[in-house]
């Protein structure tokens, strides 16, 4: 609640309070990865022998049907999207909204989803601005999820806090473009890795912490795909070529370098390369810089992280808020660091739902107004929710 003022697929403008500005998200599950192998027999709009194969993929009947699976299901969450923008001009909020469109990872079919090469990482992204402004320019710079949330409050136009990580990517608080980008992979479901990542726009450098463990761990979930089961059958069988097999190898190297530019699926790992020797040294110590500046420790066990930020393995509870009046109104504080506060004002016993705002300032309220107060920080448990009523 101090996050969402409703937490569900469609919270929508529709919901709010009228004439206020807004902030909706709506997520689409029609690409999820389950929608493989649940719409498997719904019809699709490319045929499996025509699509393109990546060359870590056998060219196999399954494999071909799946992808045309998953192409079509993009077409049907495309149309979805369209009702969305449908609804923006039906209310007259077309153009005085600026729409933003992307996936949370990379495709959702073996190598993709949960993977630290591009096929897991890059992500499409969309940005559609009031009365076509920008309209057909591309952008080629390197963009982290990090950054959307301060590019976000760059286009409002409302001052990015010091201690955001990200970085605006446009608007009045445009920052230079980055230099490099950084990912980390650790746990998938019921197995672990750690491994890291560093790219600039020409070279990948990935550390595996664990080179002893394979590429391509065995998540269960991932089994329901029919072409993750061919793919598992064929590497049994001794029939995957070398493409094919670097995924599946037994282990890996300590260091992987790619050549983004010349080898796009990161096949052709060029880390003992000795003309190379340069870009890994310098991409080698730009990785070994953040983790150091932003305290990462790969090699820490999963009891000890838990134990550090939960002692004795114990969540934390965030502390209670505390009301106090001021010259400007009712004051609400709470000792949890980094805690945020929501509130809800004006409630009845008839009217229980009304929207969370979060505190930013003291409020003002009405002679017997009521005001509903919860702290939280994410990762610990919520505060108890207090009632504070003006006498």
């Amino acid at each position: 609640m101090t996050v969402w003022d409703e937490n569900s697929r469609w919270a929508h403008w529709r919901n709010g309070p009228e004439g206020k500005p807004f902030f909706s998200i709506f997520n689409f599950g029609t690409t999820h990865e389950s929608q493989v192998w649940d719409r498997a027999n719904d019809p699709v709009v490319i045929a499996p022998e025509k699509v393109n194969l990546p060359p870590y993929y056998p060219d196999h009947p399954v494999i071909r049907r799946d992808l045309a699976r998953v192409y079509s299901n993009i077409t049907v969450m495309d149309r979805e999207v369209g009702e969305i923008i449908a609804q923006l001009k039906e209310d007259g909020l077309y153009d005085s909204t600026i729409i933003i469109f992307y996936s949370d990872h990379g495709g959702p079919l073996p190598r993709g989803k949960r993977e630290i090469y591009d096929s897991g990482l890059k992500v499409p992204m969309i940005i559609r601005f009031p009365f076509k402004e920008n309209a057909g320019l591309v952008v080629d710079d390197l963009i982290s999820f990090i950054d959307i949330p301060a590019t976000i409050l760059s286009l409002a136009e409302v001052p990015i806090p010091d201690y955001m990580h990200g970085q605006a990517f446009w608007g009045k608080q445009k920052s230079d473009p980055r230099k490099y980008i950084y990912a980390a992979r650790d746990r998938m479901d019921s197995q672990y890795d750690t491994r890291r990542a560093v790219r600039n726009k020409h070279y990948k450098y990935i550390r595996n912490y664990y080179p002893e463990k394979p590429r391509m761990l065995d998540i269960e979930f991932r089994k329901n795909l029919d072409c993750m089961r061919i793919m598992l059958e064929l590497d049994r069988q001794g029939k995957l070529n070398k493409e094919q097999m670097h995924w599946f190898a037994k282990s890996k190297p300590e260091e992987e370098l790619y050549d983004i530019q010349k080898d796009p699926y990161e096949l052709n790992n060029l880390s003992e390369i000795p003309e190379y020797s340069n870009i890994l040294q310098e991409l080698r110590e730009v990785h070994e810089t953040w983790v150091n500046e932003y305290h990462d420790n790969p090699l820490q066990s999963e009891k000890e992280l838990v134990w550090s930020l939960w002692p004795e393995g114990i969540q934390p509870s965030t502390a209670d808020p505390v009301f106090h009046m001021t010259d400007k109104g009712l004051g609400i504080t709470c000792d949890t660091e980094g805690a945020s506060i929501g509130y809800q004002t004006g409630l009845s016993q008839a009217d229980k739902k009304k929207p969370w705002n979060i505190y930013s300032g003291p409020v003002d309220l009405d002679q017997s107004d009521t005001l509903v107060a919860v702290a939280h920080r994410i990762g610990f448990k919520p505060s108890n929710e207090l009632v504070f009523i003006q006498k």
